[in-house]
């Protein structure tokens, strides 16, 4: 949300008519107006953040890159094999288990004589950002992909971009696009793929972009498949809990903190499959 939309009095005429059809209680109505107002003031909040932190010497950047998979999960056991599947054999990868109330953890645990895989049992439920903070920070690995347990990754998308990442040694975080599916209707990959062979057109953005960033939606990636560097990960010291983003969603605010300092390439090549009928609340802010 907008500056201009907090006294836009259509907008507000919309919102309410949604609380009115949806019937919200009050936790949700106060959820819905906390990510109003922390959306309010994107640009300011990411200058500030930038200006706090500028002083602080730049890490050098991997020279050899250990990629791993995370992929954190909260009652999305049932879609964690078509996840797992899509993930290249030599890849490493950790599932953090972020205390799901239903059988994920018995799906998890059935899925270890199928594939090889770390597990991370988080005892309480810690949220989506600290999940993936807790399993970089066990990990010996130097090259992080995000992958929504209910999402599927596309079968090249990481060996291209471990390439840009070889071939550019000014990026430090790749990102690409997503394509929505609902309930089984899953597209096939492998047609998306060959489909784009042909050479793919990117853009980098660079940190005098912060200065342009207004809105939660200025970026256009898909979190499923992102890749970053454990350098500029702890440099802007990881993904942020709530209180301390610069705009609501973690994935966006880490993207856009890590633009203050680090060059990004958002790529026009799919990366993902996102799957958008099965999100569940806890787990995820």
């Amino acid at each position: 949300m907008e500056i201009w939309e907090l006294s836009n009095l259509s907008y507000w005429k919309k919102l309410f008519n949604r609380i009115n059809s949806r019937k919200l209680n009050y936790s949700e109505i106060r959820k819905i107006f906390s990510v109003m107002i922390k959306d309010s003031s994107i640009n300011k909040k990411l200058i500030d953040f930038y200006h706090r932190h500028k002083d602080i010497p730049l890490p050098e950047r991997e020279s050899e890159f250990l990629p791993e998979v995370l992929i954190p999960c909260y009652n999305h056991g049932k879609f964690l094999e078509s996840a797992l599947k899509s993930i290249p054999k030599d890849i490493s990868i950790t599932i953090i288990n972020d205390s799901s109330t239903d059988n994920t953890l018995e799906i998890i645990q059935e899925l270890k004589s199928k594939y090889s895989f770390k597990l991370i049992n988080n005892e309480t439920n810690l949220l989506q950002y600290a999940s993936i903070n807790k399993a970089i920070n066990l990990s010996a690995n130097n090259l992080f992909y995000i992958l929504n347990a209910d999402d599927i990754l596309l079968p090249d998308w990481i060996q291209y971009s471990l390439n840009i990442l070889k071939e550019n040694s000014s990026i430090y975080m790749v990102g690409g696009q997503g394509i929505g599916f609902r309930n089984e209707n899953v597209p096939d990959s492998e047609i998306i793929s060959d489909k784009q062979k042909i050479p793919l057109s990117y853009r980098i953005y660079c940190q005098e972009e912060i200065y342009k960033i207004n809105n939660i939606r200025y970026f256009k990636l898909a979190f499923s498949g992102t890749a970053f560097l454990r350098s500029s990960w702890n440099h802007i010291g990881g993904l942020f809990p709530f209180s301390k983003r610069v705009c609501s969603a973690d994935d966006r605010d880490f993207q856009m903190r890590m633009l203050c300092f680090f060059n990004i390439l958002i790529s026009d090549k799919v990366s993902s499959l996102l799957r958008t009928d099965s999100s569940t609340q806890a787990g995820q802010i």
